[in-house]
């Protein structure tokens, strides 16, 4: 009888053992490392230029050490990534006017171009800045201030 009483006991203390070992982990595994976060914060600073950006970038990359900072710092540099595709889509749109493909083709050209050229420049720009703000979110900081 005290045999089998024993038995129930270090097999309740053991399941609990191995209970708190994992919901440790999991969350371990799931938060966001006060240094990591501190990094992506300093690059999230609009006053940072894309050299300062990508430094901050290249040294939070030592910094991940759970499954949750690995998911961060890609979305952020997702973000970045997209921010600067929208940058570059714009200046080359500022740069080559389909002005002078009116011109050449005449009229097949007309407002749904420019609307589609526009579109696609708006969708970009929005999706950049929905990401952001989730990274933001996630790093605690407000979203970015609507245009």
């Amino acid at each position: 009888m005290r045999r089998g009483v024993a038995l129930a006991v270090a097999g309740a203390v053991l399941a609990s053992v191995c209970l708190a070992g994992f919901l440790g982990y999991y969350l371990y595994q799931h938060h966001l490392s006060s240094d990591l976060k501190r990094t992506l914060v300093a690059a999230m600073d609009p006053h940072c230029s894309v050299a300062d950006v990508q430094q901050y970038l290249h040294a939070a990359r030592p910094l991940v050490r759970t499954k949750r900072d690995a998911e961060v710092l890609a979305q952020t540099q997702e973000a970045f990534e997209m921010a600067a595709d929208a940058q570059q889509t714009a200046q080359f749109l500022q740069q080559n006017p389909l002005q002078m493909l009116k011109q050449v083709w005449g009229a097949e050209l007309g407002e749904e171009t420019w609307k589609m050229q526009n579109d696609a420049e708006d969708r970009e720009q929005v999706e950049a800045t929905k990401l952001f703000n989730q990274v933001r979110s996630e790093l605690g900081m407000p979203p970015l201030p609507q245009r």
